[in-house]
C-alpha cells in the first residue's frame, strides 16, 4: 500500500493526549490546539497509539482553507506490545 506524505508535523495521539517532537511528554504547544480539540479525545485507550500528520500550521506547502476538524490525518496505529495494525487491502 502507498500513502501520501503530507506537509505537516508528525503527531502522536495517546491516552487522550497529543505528542509532537517527543513521545516522552504531551505537547503544550499552541500549534497543537486543533488536534487537541478535535482528535486527542478519540484515542483514550492506554494501549493504543495513533500516529498522523497535523497540517494545522503552514509548513512549506500552503493547502488553502482546511476545516478545523480535518487538520489531522492518521497514517499508523500501534499497540502497546509494539505491533502495528495492518492496512486494509
Amino acid at each position: 500500500m502507498i500513502t501520501e506524505k503530507l506537509d505537516g508535523g508528525n503527531t502522536l495521539l495517546h491516552s487522550g493526549e497529543v505528542f509532537a517532537r517527543s513521545a516522552s511528554a504531551p505537547s503544550a504547544g499552541k500549534w497543537m490546539a486543533m488536534v487537541k480539540k478535535h482528535h486527542a479525545w478519540k484515542v483514550r485507550e492506554p494501549d493504543v497509539y495513533l500516529y498522523g500528520e497535523d497540517i494545522y500550521g503552514v509548513h512549506s506547502i500552503v493547502y488553502g482553507a482546511v476545516p478545523e476538524t480535518e487538520t489531522f490525518y492518521a497514517f499508523a496505529l500501534r499497540y502497546a506490545d509494539g505491533a502495528f495494525a495492518p492496512f486494509e487491502k
